[in-house]
């Protein structure tokens, strides 16, 4: 029998194949499910958006907002917190209650309105703001919510621990947000 013999080729694939399949090792995700009901949020600002002109206060007034994601999205919980340097941190809690998953929007907070306004604003119109905030149609974002501006969204599963990174660039200042979150 030759090494051409079919037979003994498939043979030797198979072998190869099962050698691969064998040493392939289980890749086990960096997260943990999360099994109580409060969760632990941590919002760091890598990078501050108001810090590149002479015009910009150097402080981040960000508005975190949680929707359901519910067929009609409803505010589940906000938070406010004034972020005066890079890399600095804002941490909060969650009562995750029946939610699996939310719907997270980062806003920076500009004008003198009040922050229930604002947040409510959004929540009515937020199937618009998210397109508006897609296509940078910054004028439509400014008919929702004012002067603010959303510098991202992401879903999030809040059943494990993960994080997730918000970056950008409006009105030439780059910002960069990672929330974190676990039990």
């Amino acid at each position: 029998m030759t090494l051409e013999s079919p037979k003994l080729l498939r043979l030797a694939s198979i072998c190869v194949l099962l050698f691969i399949l064998d040493s392939c090792k289980t890749i086990k995700p960096d997260y943990h499910y999360i099994t109580s009901d409060t969760v632990n949020f941590e919002l760091q600002a890598i990078n501050l958006s108001e810090d590149m002109t002479s015009l910009a206060t150097g402080n981040d007034e960000i508005l975190l907002s949680f929707l359901s994601t519910d067929s009609i999205p409803r505010l589940i919980e906000k938070w406010y917190h004034i972020f005066e340097s890079r890399n600095s941190y804002f941490q909060f809690k969650f009562d995750k209650g029946s939610h699996d998953q939310v719907l997270c929007v980062f806003v920076e907070y500009d004008s003198d309105r009040s922050l229930d306004s604002v947040a409510y604003d959004l929540e009515i119109n937020i199937d618009s703001a998210l397109v508006a905030f897609d296509r940078r149609d910054y004028k439509l974002i400014e008919e929702i919510i004012g002067d603010e501006d959303i510098l991202g969204y992401k879903m999030i599963n809040i059943q494990r621990s993960d994080s997730v990174r918000v970056t950008g660039i409006h009105k030439f200042d780059k910002y960069e947000y990672m929330l974190r979150w676990s039990d």
